[in-house]
């Protein structure tokens, strides 16, 4: 039986590294995945048929298993970075010995990266880590991506918006679907009725040179023409005697009034025949429309009686998140109704801010008004949510635009009806 050796000596610290498996890399074959004690044994190791059917399956497609190796190390480095180390400033070395330390590891070796430089380089150009070199060393921060907060980064981005910006860019997205149908509409025109609404070859006269100048030269006559004599009068004709004030004065009143009828007749013409024949609007047209009842219904209050509210007030935790229901509106904002939690109404009312006020969603088939934005004032359904855009799609229920789907409405732009 042979005698355990002594703590601390070559002996016992080479018995503890061939136990976890951390030897020398250079005896250690990846696509085998198998760790030689010693040179001797890696070199039987290489001379045996199994690791050179592996070089064989190795050649075929080199590319492919360096391409796997290498995110596998990617996604076992960056992984203990994240847990152990999280969004903190650490040495690069530190975390590649603490991910070494697992006798499984995807050694560096067998990546595209040849030296933990360009591992570390590599991570900042992609954006995944922060980076930076001192005397130390390189170090590394790792960039937190987690998609929730992101969602939450952009409504919380999208709330601090003002009513101008939101306002324009709904304005540029109109203007870009008019855009469309302008292009769509002279397409159709132009297969119709076969005429191009484009711009057309400039037709020159008969004459014209190649370089757009006349070729018979341009004359001017600067000679000065006498006055022709005035004509003698006949024996048979007679000087009519002129006219009477009052002659004038009563031809020029007939004309004015001749004048004014036909004017009448025609304007009247004019209305039957638009009548008669309607044509559909143009895109631009209702574009401008559009734009024109936004920007007339943007002046006023979004509240209206009969909505319900949310009233954010942290001063006030009495009032804080509570659900209320619109009344009647005032200059300053409204006053409101608050609702107990059984959605039953308080017989007081108290007078809130516009800005201490949020509107608030129904269920998915609720009533609900829009309340800002070009079809403001119209009654919709909901129909669904995009929680990742913060915005939802309905149907308008009354007006001229009856039926239509809208998506793309901002959580700002609809309001829960009461009663429903």
């Amino acid at each position: 039986m042979s005698k355990k050796a002594e703590a601390n000596t070559p002996k016992a610290i080479s018995n503890r590294i061939k136990a976890k498996g951390l030897q020398k890399l250079r005896w250690y074959c990846e696509m085998c995945q198998k760790q030689c004690r010693d040179e001797n044994g890696f070199k039987c190791h290489t001379m045996s048929e199994s690791h050179q059917r592996q070089l064989l399956l190795f050649a075929e497609t080199p590319e492919k298993y360096i391409e796997d190796y290498s995110k596998e190390f990617l996604k076992g480095y960056t992984d203990l970075l994240r847990r152990q180390f999280g969004c903190k400033r650490v040495l690069a070395n530190s975390v590649y010995q603490e991910y070494i330390k697992d006798r499984n590891h995807v050694h560096m070796n067998a990546t595209k990266w040849h030296t933990l430089t360009g591992l570390v380089q590599w991570l900042g150009r992609e954006g995944i880590c922060k980076v930076d070199e001192t005397e130390r060393g390189w170090y590394v921060q790792y960039l937190e991506r987690d998609p929730e907060q992101e969602r939450r980064q952009r409504g919380k981005e999208r709330l601090e918006l003002t009513d101008a910006e939101m306002q324009q860019r709904q304005i540029d997205r109109q203007i870009e679907w008019g855009r469309m149908r302008a292009a769509e509409a002279a397409a159709g025109g132009s297969d119709v009725d076969g005429e191009s609404n484009g711009p057309t070859e400039l037709l020159r006269p008969e004459g014209d040179g190649d370089g757009g100048e006349s070729q018979q030269p341009i004359k001017i006559n600067l000679a000065l023409k006498r006055p022709a004599p005035a004509p003698a009068l006949q024996p048979q004709q007679k000087i009519k005697p002129a006219a009477t004030p009052a002659e004038i004065g009563g031809n020029a009143l007939a004309r004015a009034e001749q004048e004014a009828k036909k004017r009448r007749k025609q304007e009247q013409q004019k209305q039957q025949q638009l009548q008669q024949q309607k044509k559909p609007r143009s895109a631009v047209e209702e574009l401008r429309e559009e734009l024109e009842r936004e920007k007339c219904a943007s002046g006023r209050s979004w509240l209206s009686p009969g909505l319900v509210v949310r009233v954010v007030d942290p001063g006030r935790p009495d009032w804080h998140r509570r659900k209320a229901t619109v009344e009647s509106t005032t200059p300053r904002g409204a006053r409101l109704r608050f609702l107990d939690d059984d959605q039953v109404e308080k017989r007081r009312a108290e007078e809130v801010a516009e800005s201490r006020l949020e509107t608030v969603l129904p269920a998915l088939g609720g009533r609900v008004r829009v309340v800002l934005g070009s079809f403001k004032g119209r009654l919709a359904t909901l129909l669904s949510l995009q929680e990742a855009d913060y915005a939802c799609t309905v149907r308008l229920e009354d007006g001229p635009y009856s039926g239509k789907t809208v998506s793309g409405l901002a959580y700002e732009q609809v309001c829960k009806l009461a009663g429903f």
